[in-house]
């Protein structure tokens, strides 16, 4: 039997198509290879700085939060909505409801937020575990990974931070352009990128420049490169400023009488931001006290307030 005669049989259309797509995406792949291969010595120094980083804020998840925060920001507004840190805070604590123009913005947030302030990778999974992960933690199978992602994860000498540019820029080429999209991208490349379960990058600490990347594979990743090293460089300056600004906020509290003062100061270092609400709640004190120890330690240049309102006020280090 030849050919021929299976005449009332589909064209092999895969076998067709798949040769000239696997060719591409081997391309696709070798492309990273090669960049990653040209800047061997400045990804060498960028991870220096990222293990610096994870190492000095394993245990001061305060500083974390702040930066967390402030990437978040920064992300939203390079996605193309400014909404400042103190913003978002009132969103998540208060449950204030957005208006219809905010909506979207804050959906993204909000998703974001959670993954970026309390998100774990999953340790030994491959890139598309850790990205099904990420994005189906609530909700559900109803999405299709795209293939370009699916593919590149067989390329094994990829370091994360190459990972993570590749995720960045790829996904925005498989999807339409939205603020959810970006938001989305940025929030899987600070996860991916991160040696340590538990870490996030600090894209966009020290401004939008990773964020901006573009171009082919080589100067994309260069400029990702670039980008990340000021925001590891502007992480550790903040570490560097919290160690100072605690120590000093121990030695103020040292002539108070009883253990409030100090007990509020080690829970602000802890969240990074503080509500009267919060500071009520976890320290088990009444509302007068807690609004009284925060206005005290605002004088005393220890916290800072950073809404410059009457109601729904926060606090945060004066670092």
């Amino acid at each position: 039997m030849n050919d021929d005669d299976l005449w009332f049989l589909p064209p092999d259309f895969e076998v067709q198509d798949d040769k000239p797509r696997r060719v591409a995406l081997a391309q696709k792949k070798d492309h990273w290879s090669e960049a990653q291969s040209q800047y061997s010595r400045e990804l060498s120094d960028l991870s220096f700085l990222q293990g610096q980083y994870e190492a000095f804020s394993f245990k001061n998840s305060g500083v974390r939060n702040r930066i967390a925060l402030r990437c978040l920001s920064q992300i939203l507004w390079w996605a193309g909505i400014y909404i400042p840190v103190e913003r978002i805070i009132l969103w998540k604590e208060l449950q204030l409801t957005p208006n219809a123009d905010e909506q979207t913005a804050y959906d993204s947030a909000a998703w974001a937020q959670t993954r970026l302030l309390g998100f774990s990778k999953p340790a030994d999974a491959s890139l598309s575990q850790v990205i099904r992960v990420i994005i189906d933690q609530d909700t559900g199978n109803d999405f299709e990974l795209p293939s370009p992602l699916i593919e590149l994860e067989h390329c094994t000498q990829l370091t994360s931070i190459t990972q993570a540019a590749s995720v960045l820029k790829l996904w925005r080429q498989c999807h339409d352009a939205s603020l959810r999209t970006d938001v989305l991208a940025a929030t899987l490349a600070a996860i991916i990128g991160a040696r340590t379960p538990g870490f996030v990058m600090p894209i966009g600490l020290s401004g939008v420049l990773a964020l901006r990347s573009s171009g082919a594979e080589d100067q994309y990743l260069g400029q990702w490169i670039q980008g990340l090293t000021q925001d590891y460089q502007t992480a550790l300056a903040w570490i560097d400023r919290h160690d100072v600004w605690q120590r000093n906020a121990v030695k103020c509290c040292a002539d108070q009488r009883g253990d409030t003062p100090l007990r509020v100061v080690q829970f602000a270092a802890e969240q990074g931001y503080v509500t009267v609400a919060s500071v009520q709640s976890s320290l088990a004190i009444g509302r007068a006290t807690a609004q009284r120890q925060l206005d005290w330690l605002q004088r005393r240049n220890v916290l800072r307030e950073i809404t410059g309102q009457d109601r729904y006020r926060i606090w945060t280090p004066m670092c």
